[in-house]
């Protein structure tokens, strides 16, 4: 792609990690083999050809610690993050005390993605999150889960969007 310095963009999703500082963060990340972070100047080293991107938005990466996920993206202190969609999974025991965690952490945090891949019961030999072509797969059906949905009804409360990822 040929530089354009005079065009900018919004890239609306992309994902922040590293598995080598935040392993407890990351332990289900580094479990499927993505094992090298991706930081800022990654990211601006992919778009160096390109536009400028003038804002973006963090996308969660399956993320053990949800909150901790959240301070981190916040501390790379990217000038490009204008956005963060979080973590949460919406049927959790004590969802409303996360979520409310997640709000407060910063005026970035605008939504939830709470994956729900799902392709019937996990059969001998598979792992929910990298066998079959659901990747990343949930181990059940939260259409039916009526703690899914209880956590799903809190997100306007909160001004938080849902982002929602299935097949």
């Amino acid at each position: 792609m040929a530089a354009h310095p005079e065009l900018s963009v919004v890239d609306p999703h992309h994902h922040f990690f590293d598995p080598v500082r935040l392993p407890a963060v990351y332990k289900t990340v580094s479990a499927i083999g993505l094992k090298t972070p991706y930081l800022p100047d990654d990211h601006a080293r992919d778009f160096s050809d390109g536009p400028a991107i003038k804002a973006s938005v963090h996308v969660e990466v399956i993320p053990d610690e949800w909150l901790q996920e959240v301070q981190f993206v916040l501390g790379l202190e990217s000038p490009t993050i204008q956005a963060i969609v979080a973590h949460a999974n919406l049927s959790h025991e004590n969802v409303a005390e996360r979520l409310s965690e997640l709000a407060a952490a910063s005026p970035k945090v605008r939504g939830i993605r709470c994956i729900t891949n799902w392709d019937g019961p996990v059969g001998e030999g598979e792992s929910p999150i990298a066998s079959r072509a659901t990747w990343p797969r949930v181990e059940r059906d939260y259409s039916e889960d009526p703690a899914f949905a209880a956590g799903l009804s809190l997100l306007p409360s909160l001004g938080l969007s849902f982002d929602l990822q299935c097949n």
